[in-house]
């Protein structure tokens, strides 16, 4: 790998800038891209580097968490069993609409699917400001850390709330964080794969479109 350039990179925790490689031949199966690639020191963390979705493009992505296995279709496979999630694509990245209830409160979300991250529901600053959810989710259950790529530590308070409806789907009792500290996003928040680990999920690439399923890690039910 080359460095060739500088590049500003978005993550979870704020905005860094960033060493950067302009031609990189990445191969995945079948699949063959030359792309960039963003040079991100991730510590300690079990992985090597980070691939978005759209190595993917053009294809369908089959996230199986049941077997633990990544499928790429070329064609949309059997629908049996999902549901169609409300997507929106905020920065080439999808969101799903959410409802968090709690204390006879309901309040509606934009999260981006983040399938690298090992949160579960993560609301940002700004959301948890306008929302005032220290006074909403009281039912606190400790306090955390996260950091995302640019390498901060952003606080959070964690904390139960009655149910959450993704996808047309309800899970009862989830974990959600809500962060103290700016973290410099606008954006509502994130669905982790402590969450997204009990759907499959087929993202189509090519229309945006996303769909769920309840596996055998969900206590989930359409609702």
């Amino acid at each position: 790998m080359q460095v060739d350039d500088r590049s500003e990179n978005t993550g979870s925790d704020g905005v860094s800038f960033v060493d950067y490689s302009t031609y990189n031949t990445v191969v995945v199966g079948d699949m063959r891209r030359t792309m960039g690639a963003a040079v991100i020191d991730y510590g300690k963390r079990p992985f090597d580097a980070v691939l978005g979705w759209t190595f993917f493009a053009g294809r369908i992505i089959e996230i199986d968490y049941d077997r633990k296995l990544l499928h790429v279709h070329d064609r949309l496979p059997d629908l049996h069993g999902y549901t169609r999630a409300n997507v929106r694509w905020i920065d080439n990245t999808p969101a799903i609409e959410v409802l968090l209830r709690e204390g006879g409160s309901t309040l509606a979300a934009w999260l981006f699917v983040d399938t690298g991250s090992n949160g579960a529901i993560d609301l940002g600053h700004a959301y948890s400001s306008r929302h005032r959810l220290q006074e909403v989710f009281t039912r606190t259950i400790g306090t955390s850390q996260f950091s995302g790529s640019a390498g901060r530590k952003i606080r959070a308070v964690d904390a139960r709330i009655a149910s959450v409806d993704v996808g047309g789907l309800r899970l009862e009792q989830p974990k959600v964080s809500f962060t103290i500290d700016e973290d410099g996003s606008n954006a509502d928040g994130t669905l982790g794969s402590e969450t997204l680990r009990n759907f499959n999920i087929l993202l189509d690439t090519r229309t945006g479109q996303l769909h769920l399923r309840p596996n055998g890690n969900a206590r989930a039910l359409p609702n």
